[in-house]
C-alpha cells in the first residue's frame, strides 16, 4: 500500500512539468552543473522532462530564484488550478506570474507584505521558502528543531516555526557548519531539491479539490481536506490514515467516509456534514465548530465537542463530552455516555444510557429517553426537562424569509420584545443604529451597534439617554401595576436602604449587586450609591416616578469601560448570578391585580444562549430576518398556577 501511495503522490504530480518548464524558461538540456553538489537531483529532473535551463544551454544553479518563479515551481506540486482575483498592488493581470499568484494565494500559503504588495521579482530567501513548503503540507510549527541551528538567532519570528517543521521533514537542510542562513537568497539548485524533497517524502497527504474520490489508499501521516475544497464533496473508501484527519473544507451535505480507519478527526470548518458508513471506525472526533455527525454504519469511541456552536448527531456513539457552551440536538441518536462540562440543553430525540452533568443548568427535551443521570462535585441540580415552550419545542430562531433576492439591500433592524401573561402584554422596540446591507455578516453588524453604543456614551449622553428612557417609561408602567417583582426574600440588611413612596416600599441591597459585580472591574464607588439613592429618592418622593434620573448612574459606570472590557466583565456578572437576580425588590400591598409575578432570569439566560447562538452561526444579516424566541415560565397566584410567555424578535426593514 506504501507503493501505491508513492504511485499516486507521483501521478498527481506530474503537471509539474510543464510549470517548471515555464519557471526556467528554457527547453535546452543544461550542462553547467557538473560536479555540483546538486547534480543528481539536477540530473533526474532533467532526465524527467520536469525543468530545463536557460536558451545558451546552462541551468545556472547558483543562481538566485525570485518569488514568483518560486511560487510558480510550488503550485506544480498541488494539484489546483482554481483561481482568486487578488489585491496585491505590484501584481497586475497582465503580469506572467498573475496566474501563479492568484491559485498561491487562494491555496492559502502566501499573504503578501503590510503594504499589501507581494513583491513577485524579489529574490526568495531560504525562510521564506521554508514557510511555504510547511504550509502546503499542513505540518504546523516546530521552534525546538529550529533552535538546532547554530544560527537560529537569525531566523523571523514569523518563520522559527515552520522553518523547524519543513527541517524536521526533510524539506530543508543546512550547511556543514551546521548554520541555515535563513535570509541568504534560494538558489535554483536549493529550490530543485527542497521541492524533490517534498515530491518524494510528502508527510501528509492534502485534498485541494471539491469532488475528489480516494480509495484503497494507506496515508502515512496526516490527511488534510483543505478549505479550497469549499462547501464540495470529498468521499473516501476504503482509508487508512496513521495519522489524523483535519477537516478544513466541506458543505453541509458534503463528506461520506466508508470503511475509514483512523485514530482521530479534528473538524474545524462551520456547517460541515461527516457521514460514517460501513466498516469505518474512528477513536475520536473533536469537535470545535457547527457541525452534523452521522453515523450510519460504523463504530466512534469519543466525541469531544468544544463547539460553542449547534452540534447535531445522528447514530450510535460510545462517549460524547460536551466542553463547548452550545446546544446539542440528537437526532434518533444512541449515545452510551453523555458528559455535559457546561450548562447546556440536549434537544431532539434519541437515548442516552448516561448523562452526566458536570455543571448546573443541563437540560434536556422530554422527547429523550435517559436511562440514569450522574452528578458531579460541587453540582447542585441534577439534569432536568425543558420546560414547556423554554427548550428546542417552544424556541424558533434563525431566517424566515429567503435571503436571496435581497442580498444586496439595505436594511434597518428592529428587535422587538413582547412579555405577556395571557391577559395584558407590553412590548418594547429597539431599532438599530445605523443601516446594514444583507450581505454583511452578523458578528460585523453586532461589533458596529456596539461601537455606536459606545461612541454615543463617550460623545453625547443624551443620545443614549434618549434611547434608554422609553425602555424605562415601558418599565415604569408595569411597576406600577405589580403586586411585586420578587428578586430577593424581603428583609432589612444591614446595608438595605429603605424608601417609602404611596405605599410602596423600595429596599436597595447593596451588598447582593456588589457580589454579582465580584470579579469584574466595575467598583461601585460610595459616592456613586449615594448619588443613585439621592436621585431615586427624590424621584419617588416628588410624586414623578419617572427613573429619568436613575439612567446617570448607568452611563456612569458604562463610561469607564471599553468593549472587550464590558465583554469580560458581563461574562463575570453572568456567572456571579444565582436565582435571584435583581437588587431592587419594590412591594405595594394595596394592588390587587398582578400582571407578571416573578420573571425567573434564568429563564432569560437560556433564551439569550439561543439568541447568541443563532446570530453567530449565521453568515449573513438577512439569515435572522424574521428570527422569533419565545419561552414560557410559571407562576402561582392565589394558589392558581398561571404562565407568562417572552417572545423576542429580529426584524429587517428594507430600505429604498
Amino acid at each position: 500500500m506504501k507503493t501505491k501511495k508513492v504511485i499516486a503522490i507521483i501521478l498527481c504530480l506530474v503537471m509539474a512539468v510543464g510549470s517548471f518548464s515555464t519557471a526556467f524558461a528554457s527547453t535546452t538540456a543544461a550542462n553547467d552543473f557538473e560536479g555540483h553538489w546538486a547534480q543528481a537531483t539536477i540530473q533526474k529532473w532533467v532526465d524527467e522532462g520536469r525543468i530545463s535551463g536557460y536558451t545558451d544551454g546552462s541551468f545556472k544553479p547558483n543562481a538566485n530564484i525570485t518569488r514568483a518563479e518560486f511560487v510558480k515551481l510550488v503550485n506544480g506540486l498541488i494539484d489546483y488550478d482554481t483561481k482568486e482575483n487578488i489585491s496585491f498592488v505590484d501584481v497586475k493581470t497582465g503580469d506572467w506570474f498573475y496566474e501563479a499568484v492568484s491559485i498561491a494565494n487562494e491555496i492559502g500559503y502566501i499573504s503578501g507584505y503590510p503594504d499589501k504588495s507581494f513583491r513577485p521579482n524579489d529574490n526568495i530567501t531560504r525562510e521564506q521558502a521554508a514557510a511555504i513548503l510547511s504550509r502546503v503540507q499542513y505540518l504546523g510549527e516546530n521552534t525546538d528543531v529550529a533552535k538546532n541551528f547554530s544560527d537560529n538567532e537569525k531566523i523571523s519570528s514569523w518563520a522559527l516555526g515552520t522553518v523547524g517543521a519543513a527541517s524536521e521533514a526533510g524539506f530543508i537542510n543546512g550547511y556543514e557548519n551546521g548554520s541555515f542562513k535563513p535570509l541568504n537568497n534560494l538558489t535554483r539548485a536549493e529550490a530543485v531539491t527542497m521541492l524533490d524533497n517534498v515530491l518524494m517524502n510528502a508527510k501528509n497527504k492534502v485534498i485541494t479539490k471539491a469532488g475528489t474520490e480516494l480509495s484503497n489508499f494507506v496515508v502515512e501521516g496526516d490527511l488534510i481536506i483543505a478549505k479550497t475544497v469549499g462547501e464540495g464533496d470529498v468521499h473516501l473508501d476504503n482509508v487508512e490514515v496513521t495519522g489524523s484527519l483535519y477537516i478544513y473544507g466541506g458543505g453541509a451535505n458534503s463528506l461520506y467516509f466508508n470503511n475509514l480507519k483512523v485514530n482521530k478527526i479534528i473538524v474545524d470548518k462551520d456547517k460541515v456534514r461527516l457521514v460514517l458508513g460501513e466498516g469505518s471506525v474512528v477513536e475520536e472526533i473533536a469537535v470545535g465548530s457547527e457541525t452534523i455527525l452521522q453515523n450510519d454504519d460504523g463504530t466512534v469511541s469519543k466525541i469531544t465537542i468544544t463547539s460553542d456552536k449547534k452540534v447535531t448527531l445522528s447514530g450510535s456513539f460510545d462517549t460524547v463530552t460536551v466542553k463547548g457552551k452550545s446546544n446539542i440536538v440528537l437526532k434518533d441518536a444512541k449515545i452510551q455516555n453523555l458528559v455535559a462540562e457546561k450548562a447546556i440543553n440536549i434537544l431532539g430525540t434519541g437515548t442516552i444510557a448516561t448523562l452526566t452533568a458536570n455543571a448546573d443548568g443541563v437540560q434536556f427535551d422530554s422527547t429523550l429517553k435517559i436511562t440514569k443521570t450522574v452528578v458531579g462535585e460541587g453540582v447542585t441540580k441534577k439534569p432536568s426537562t425543558i420546560p414547556s415552550g423554554g427548550g428546542g419545542g417552544g424556541s424558533t430562531g434563525g431566517g424566515g424569509s429567503d435571503p436571496d433576492p435581497d442580498i444586496d439591500a439595505n436594511y434597518k433592524i428592529t428587535i422587538t420584545t413582547t412579555v405577556s401573561d395571557g391577559t395584558k402584554s407590553k412590548t418594547v422596540e429597539l431599532p438599530s443604529f445605523e443601516e446594514y446591507k444583507g450581505s454583511d455578516k452578523v458578528s460585523v453588524v453586532i461589533g458596529k451597534e456596539i461601537e455606536n453604543l459606545i461612541a454615543a456614551l463617550e460623545n453625547n449622553e443624551t443620545e443614549i439617554i434618549n434611547r434608554i428612557n422609553p425602555h424605562l417609561e415601558t418599565l415604569k408602567n408595569i411597576l406600577a401595576k405589580l403586586e411585586y417583582i420578587k428578586v430577593y426574600n424581603g428583609g432589612e440588611d444591614t446595608d438595605t436602604v429603605l424608601y417609602n413612596y404611596n405605599g410602596m416600599n423600595v429596599y436597595i441591597n447593596w451588598d447582593k449587586l456588589n457580589s454579582y459585580l465580584s470579579g469584574t472591574s466595575i467598583e461601585l464607588t460610595q459616592a456613586q450609591m449615594d448619588n443613585f439613592e439621592d436621585k431615586l429618592q427624590s424621584a419617588l418622593n416628588s410624586g414623578d416616578f419617572t427613573i429619568e434620573d436613575v439612567t446617570d448612574l448607568v452611563i456612569d459606570v458604562l463610561n469607564l469601560y471599553d468593549s472587550d472590557t464590558i465583554e469580560s466583565d458581563l461574562a463575570t456578572i453572568r456567572g456571579n448570578l444565582p436565582e435571584d437576580k435583581t437588587f431592587v425588590t419594590i412591594t405595594d400591598s394595596e394592588v390587587d391585580n398582578i400582571d407578571i409575578n416573578h420573571i425567573n432570569s434564568d429563564s432569560y439566560i437560556v433564551m439569550i444562549d439561543w439568541i447568541l447562538e443563532d446570530l453567530f452561526s449565521n453568515d449573513k444579516l438577512v439569515d435572522i430576518d424574521g428570527a422569533s424566541y419565545s419561552l414560557s415560565q410559571g407562576f402561582t397566584k392565589d394558589d392558581v398556577e398561571k404562565e407568562y410567555e417572552i417572545t423576542v424578535s429580529i426584524s429587517l426593514t428594507p430600505l429604498q
